[in-house]
């Protein structure tokens, strides 16, 4: 259990910010002290003195209702480092995410039933080290917009050995994934190798791995062909609700993934234009009710003349 030796923050100070405020910065309000940890306030500095220490705030009881994600941007480290929210009365039912080696930005959603009573939040890390802090807030979520890129890592990652990288649930969940978008891989191999994409929990193969030419159904497995090439695996709703859930973990030997993104499928996002049937066309929101200009990003019901379907406008 994280101690109250964490760095001390008044939680009635972030009751200042206006329930309707985007963003709140808390990097102003990080001290010295800490639990196995140090900080300057000059650099802004966690130095983890020893593994598994951390550094951060303690918060008590803080309100953090008008806001649904903790954000810190960090100097790249070369081992992961990991950001922690805890709950008053449910300390054990934390929210976490993970900023991978060379990664620069972690994002942990909050529990929508627990954001109101924040108890601490910290930074982690399984080695000693310095902990750079580039920014620290919390803000709302932005606006869902279909049309912009989405890729899952930031750097090129290089699989040798059988060396693996995970990508958390949170990128899954912030992308909105619909069935039938398409995870694209583009690598590159300089003589062929294996890799293989699992569920983190069981490290399972996912089912749309099978899809990749010259898969192993025995080992689970396919391969790194020589040169560059991309894969694409074509999402199933029972794909994307275990991505949500768990993320994945790609594991493999003799490859380097250097972009890892989606596609939408154009079977769920559609434009808002004018339609050049004569029907009219009508938009409904989920629960029914009648909307007559539909926001980008906004998954509702359009109905025109006898075709009732769901889609998301963009």
């Amino acid at each position: 259990m994280l101690k109250k030796l964490l760095f001390t923050f008044v939680a009635c100070s972030c009751m200042t910010v206006g329930a309707n405020a985007i963003e709140f910065d808390m990097l102003p309000s990080l001290g010295n002290g800490g639990w196995g940890s140090t900080y300057n306030s000059e650099t802004h500095t966690i130095t983890i003195e020893s593994a598994w220490s951390a550094g951060g705030w303690w918060l008590g009881e803080a309100d953090y209702t008008a806001y649904d994600e903790m954000v810190m941007e960090i100097e790249p480290l070369d081992y992961a480092v990991f950001l922690a929210v805890s709950y008053v009365e449910d300390s054990d039912k934390q929210s976490s995410a993970t900023a991978e080696a060379g990664t620069s930005k972690i994002v942990c959603l909050l529990d929508p039933e627990r954001k109101n009573k924040v108890q601490a939040i910290w930074l982690q890390s399984s080695e000693p080290g310095d902990i750079v802090v580039k920014a620290a807030y919390l803000q709302s979520t932005a606006p869902f917009d279909p049309d912009a890129p989405v890729d899952f890592i930031e750097n090129p990652q290089t699989l040798t050995d059988w060396n693996y990288f995970n990508i958390v649930p949170y990128n899954f969940v912030v992308a909105q994934l619909a069935e039938g978008d398409v995870i694209c891989m583009d690598y590159i191999s300089e003589n062929g190798g294996a890799y293989k994409i699992v569920n983190p929990d069981g490290w399972g193969a996912y089912p749309f791995l099978t899809q990749a030419e010259g898969y192993n159904e025995e080992y689970g497995i396919a391969p790194f062909e020589a040169g560059e090439h991309t894969v694409k695996f074509k999402l199933t709703a029972e794909d994307i609700a275990i991505l949500n859930e768990k993320g994945m973990v790609i594991q493999g030997d003799g490859g380097t993934i250097n972009k890892l993104y989606l596609e939408r499928s154009a079977t769920v996002a559609v434009n808002l234009v004018e339609n050049s049937n004569n029907n009219s066309v009508e938009f409904f929101t989920l629960q029914g009710v009648r909307i007559a200009a539909p926001a980008r990003g906004t998954l509702c019901i359009r109905r025109q003349g006898d075709k009732v379907e769901k889609i998301l406008i963009r």
